[in-house]
Formats: structure tokens, C-alpha cells, sequence
């Protein structure tokens, strides 16, 4: 069996615990890798710490979750926002996982097929301020908050969100031709809570 599955490139010599995969995957590779943004990693913390791991036990080997137990935890989940998230984390975590030998089989990819059937995202109601809404904001924002003035001003004006906003530069501003250039965005980093 053994000499097949090295000639079948079907043979993992390494047998990790969920939790032990899952901080790898997390701390090691996504983070100190990939760099994820600061959002993304805590998107990625809240899923494994408060749904994955609880679910199915932080010492069961990660070669014997099954894609039904990923249908359980996903059917428990009663956000259809955290529903989504809970599926990109495990496409990516598992498909790594295999990729890397460290499992058989993906069993996120029945996950994929049935998740797609089954989240239905409602847009999001934003609330649309008035002109005097916003008037009166700026006001306020001007006399009790002066340092966030001109930041909320920008935001309101250009249609920036904060990160954006908070990463523009004189040089962003094209004076002549009246034109603000956004291109980046400035976020916490993840350097502060490994």
C-alpha cells in the first residue's frame, strides 16, 4: 500500500491535529506569507477559533474531518455572512492542506458545491445621509472633533472609506487636473497580536 501510494504522489508522512494545522495554516503561512490584511486575519481567527475548532474538537486529526462534518458546522451557522466566510476559510485552508500532502482528499469541495445552493446574501440596507444630514455632521465634527474634520470631510466628499482616506498623501492630489488618486489603503497591522 505503501509503495502505491508514493507512486500515486498520494502519500503524506505527517499527521497534524486540527488546531496544530489550523495555526500553521494561520500564523505561519497566511500571515507571515501571504500577509494578509488585519481584517482578513481576524475574519479568518473568528471562523477557525469560534466555529471549526469547537466544532469538531481541537485534537481530532485533520485527515479525519469529513465534508459532512463542514455541511454540520455550516448548517449551524446561522449568518449568512459568517456562512461565507466559513466556506472561503476552508476552501483555502484545505486546498492548501492537500496540496501540501497533508491530507487525502479536499473535503471542503463538497462544502463549495452545497454552499452555493445554499447562501442567499441579501443586499445590505445602507442609510443614505441628506445634504443638511451631512452639513450638520460636518458641522459638529468641526466644533467637537476638530482633528477628524478634514478626514471625515474627505471621506464625505471623495466617497473614501476610512483606511482609504487615512492613506492619502499631498502627492495622491492632482491639483491641475482636479483628480485624487487612491491607492492604497492604511490598516491596523497583524504584526501586533502574534
Amino acid at each position: 500500500v505503501l509503495i502505491a501510494e508514493l507512486a500515486c504522489n498520494n502519500y503524506w508522512p505527517f499527521s497534524y491535529t486540527a488546531e496544530e494545522f489550523f495555526d500553521f495554516w494561520l500564523y505561519h503561512h497566511q500571515l507571515r506569507e501571504q500577509k494578509i490584511a488585519y481584517a482578513t486575519y481576524m475574519t479568518y481567527r473568528n471562523v477557525i477559533y469560534n466555529y471549526l475548532l469547537p466544532a469538531f474538537g481541537k485534537k481530532t486529526k485533520l485527515e479525519d474531518i469529513t465534508a459532512q462534518q463542514l455541511l454540520e458546522i455550516f448548517d449551524s451557522i446561522s449568518y449568512q455572512s459568517v456562512r461565507r466566510q466559513m466556506c472561503n476559510v476552508t476552501n483555502i485552508a484545505f486546498q492548501y492542506a492537500f496540496q501540501h500532502h497533508y491530507i487525502k482528499s479536499n473535503p471542503a469541495l463538497l462544502l463549495q458545491i452545497s454552499a452555493k445552493k445554499k447562501i442567499h446574501l441579501e443586499p445590505r440596507e445602507v442609510p443614505v445621509f441628506s445634504v443638511g444630514q451631512i452639513q450638520k455632521l460636518l458641522f459638529y465634527c468641526k466644533k467637537d472633533y476638530p482633528d477628524m474634520y478634514v478626514p471625515l470631510l474627505l471621506s464625505v466628499t471623495l466617497g473614501t472609506r476610512i483606511s482609504e482616506t487615512l492613506a492619502l498623501h499631498y502627492y495622491d492630489i492632482d491639483f491641475t487636473s482636479l483628480i485624487v488618486y487612491i491607492n492604497k489603503q492604511l490598516g491596523r497591522s497583524t504584526s501586533e497580536d502574534i
